[in-house]
């Protein structure tokens, strides 16, 4: 009787054991489901910031009122008088008044053939443009550049040009691009700057208990950054690096990159 009945011992303190044990594994993996999945669901969480930041900066900030209007016209030289490295022509007769007016003068870029940045000066009561240096007595391929990003390089005085005929100026049709603009991407960082994002956390929907942060690299690596908040030494940090193809004051088509960083 007595054997028996430490048999029913063992076998109650082995099911009692077994339990024991069942529940402390199942509390260990909750615990470690709790912790994982916390981070799991943080990290979702800045990535998704990370992101809808670079959707919010580079499509619906930089792109947009980012227009540019490119206008090629070609010059055919005249046959007489002394070539000249300036010349000049007629606006309105030359069907050019809507891309070149007073309105624009103070946002155009006239490149030649070479992308090289000429100087001009707008006539508006005449109705006349001087453009130098062009040889008169040369076939030239001129590209206007309109958008209000521009800053023009309009001079005081540009004298002594020869007059092109309306004849020998083809004009082709204008058509619109639109481009990230260097101006754009500094002016950002300058809002950045005043309050140091807050701001921006708004306008771009960030979410609250996230921070954010960039940088713009142009092409020659100089690099532009805000200088009011530093980025926190931890692992919870989300960053990215973004190619872009920007327009600088002058309409030079260059590459860059924009640096984002979420924490």
């Amino acid at each position: 009787m007595n054997i028996k009945s430490k048999r029913g011992n063992r076998k109650r303190g082995t099911h009692v054991g077994v339990v024991l044990s069942f529940v402390i594994f199942v509390t260990f993996l909750i615990f470690i489901y709790s912790i994982l999945g916390t981070k799991i669901q943080n990290q979702t969480s800045k990535q998704n910031v990370l992101d809808n930041l670079r959707t919010k900066l580079l499509i619906e900030n930089f792109l947009s009122s980012s227009s540019v209007e490119i206008l090629t016209i070609n010059l055919i030289p005249g046959t007489h008088g002394a070539a000249k490295d300036c010349i000049q022509f007629n606006i309105v007769s030359t069907n050019l008044e809507d891309i070149i007016n007073e309105n624009t003068k103070d946002h155009l870029k006239i490149k030649n053939e070479s992308g090289e940045t000429l100087d001009y000066l707008f006539l508006g009561s005449q109705n006349n443009i001087r453009i130098s240096p062009v040889n008169s007595e040369q076939n030239a391929v001129l590209k206007i550049y309109y958008s209000q990003k521009i800053t023009s390089n309009e001079e005081s005085s540009i004298s002594g040009c020869k007059n092109i005929d309306n004849d020998r100026i083809i004009r082709g049709e204008i058509r619109e691009e639109t481009w990230i603009f260097e101006s754009g991407i500094t002016s950002l960082i300058d809002r950045y700057e005043a309050d140091c994002g807050e701001s921006l956390k708004t306008e771009f929907g960030v979410s609250e208990g996230s921070n954010f942060w960039f940088s713009f690299e142009l092409a020659d690596e100089t690099i532009i950054q805000p200088a009011c908040r530093e980025i926190p030494n931890t692992l919870n940090v989300y960053a990215a690096r973004v190619p872009v193809v920007y327009l600088d004051e002058n309409a030079n088509t260059l590459s860059g990159f924009i640096n984002l960083i979420v924490w």
